[in-house]
């Protein structure tokens, strides 16, 4: 669901505004994360009815309004995990790290135990970016585009290396990269590993951020679904 307010403009003029954050004051509705439904909302006059203003206007463009709301809140996402992040690598590192974790354990116990730290690990925290210009030119670990029904939540999950970021594109990417909110090894390493990605289009080399804040991973997970669904309306 995308979050709609009614904001004001120096005229005093109520205007139908996506709120793709959730963070802005006033009363909100709610509508599927899907240019359709948008489209239906305000042809049936849902928002006059939602915010109780026979009134408020809709802009022509709420449509493309609600697309570049999502995708700025998944950017701010993005820099958020980047902030939090223990660190940055390319996510062949990391299964290596798996594998000689494996190979030197002695006991069952020790396995198992590594092995939920792993899944801790994969599962919330992790995340590895691959831009979405090159999913369709993959090679080793090539992942294919989703074909999924626009009314259920596409997978953002990569097995054995993390939640997966496959909606920005390379430009967006290292665009990202240039804010002043992340440490500036950090960015080097990601943008290192970006560029390493270009040229193999395999999977191995995209960077990973590992150890994202748990709360920052949940929003982003969020950012992201919302974008797929609307773009695939």
């Amino acid at each position: 669901m995308v979050r709609y307010v009614s904001a004001v403009d120096d005229g005093g003029v109520a205007w139908v505004t996506p709120d793709a954050a959730g963070r802005l004051r006033g009363r909100g509705t709610y509508v599927s994360a899907n240019p359709r439904a948008v489209e239906e909302a305000v042809k049936r006059k849902k928002f006059e009815l939602g915010f109780k203003n026979k009134d408020i206007r809709v802009p022509k463009t709420l449509v493309e309004m609600t697309r570049r709301g999502l995708r700025r809140e998944l950017v701010a996402s993005v820099e958020r995990a980047g902030a939090s992040a223990a660190e940055a690598r390319a996510s062949d590192s990391s299964e290596t790290a798996r594998v000689v974790e494996r190979e030197t354990t002695t006991t069952v116990e020790e396995e198992i135990e590594k092995l939920l730290e792993a899944q801790k690990r994969i599962v919330a925290d992790d995340w590895v970016l691959i831009p979405s210009d090159f999913v369709d030119e993959m090679g080793d670990g090539r992942l294919e585009k989703e074909s999924v029904d626009c009314e259920r939540a596409p997978s953002d999950v990569s097995p054995g290396v993390g939640y997966r970021l496959d909606v920005l594109t390379m430009d967006e990417l290292l665009s990202i990269l240039e804010g002043d909110s992340l440490d500036e090894i950090f960015a080097t390493n990601v943008r290192a590993c970006l560029e390493r990605f270009r040229l193999s289009k395999k999977l191995s080399d995209a960077p990973v951020l590992v150890g994202v804040d748990e709360d920052v991973s949940l929003r982003l997970r969020i950012a992201q679904i919302k974008l797929k669904l609307f773009e695939r309306g």
